[in-house]
């Protein structure tokens, strides 16, 4: 799409282009003013644009990025800047022959753990119903808090209240993410139920469209 056609679209019109997965393989997702575009709008414009992310897909994995992105071009003084956000969290789910990071990772072996406390030492706990329920967020303070911390089964009991057993499980925690994830500036980790997690690892990049279609 020739850069005239974009800085029209872009002076009216917030542009934003994004991946999805569909069954197919990815495709992609272009929204104007934050509504999704139909492929079947009669509108030639709609359909240039669809047909135009596919181009610019394209150019990015040719920068050998397995990354699902999304990007908003603005209008910035007739210079067009295409603003990238991805998400390197792919690198850490095992599907690309790396090892998948799980819960069990970024714990210590808890039944252990938990018997190191006086109190605690005689409890008989099974390491699969041992549940710890955390979220880590580099950009807030604190960065790691701790929403649950519990066993059931044959041994129910909370451990919530034990200020200092929590404060020592954070720091066990905190110190296991930054030996797995020391590379990256932005980190977000979330445990909901203390067995699945889901990590985003965001990061931006500008570009001009002389940079990426001249």
């Amino acid at each position: 799409m020739k850069k005239e056609t974009l800085l029209e679209i872009c002076s009216n019109h917030k542009l934003k282009i994004e991946t999805d997965i569909t069954p197919y393989g990815r495709g992609m997702i272009v929204s104007l003013d934050d509504n999704k575009l139909d492929s079947n709008n009669k509108e030639k414009k709609h359909k240039e644009l669809i047909d135009w992310s596919y181009d610019l897909h394209d150019i990015v994995i040719e920068w050998d990025n397995l990354d699902g992105f999304s990007c908003l071009i603005k209008n910035e003084n007739q210079e067009l800047i295409f603003k990238f956000y991805f998400n390197e969290s792919w690198k850490y789910n095992g599907i690309y022959g790396d090892e998948e990071i799980t819960v069990e990772h970024l714990l210590p072996h808890l039944p252990e753990f938990i018997n190191q406390f006086k109190q605690y030492q005689n409890l008989q706990l099974k390491e699969d119903e041992v549940y710890c329920c955390f979220t880590y967020d580099n950009n807030s303070s604190p960065e790691i808090e701790i929403h649950d911390f519990w066993s059931e089964g044959s041994v129910e009991i909370s451990f919530n209240q034990n200020v200092d057993l929590i404060e020592k499980l954070k720091v066990e925690i905190e110190k296991r993410i930054n030996q797995t994830f020391h590379e990256h500036d932005e980190l977000w980790i979330n445990s909901e139920n203390g067995i699945d997690i889901d990590i985003s690892i965001p990061y931006e990049e500008k570009y001009t469209y002389e940079d990426l279609f001249d």
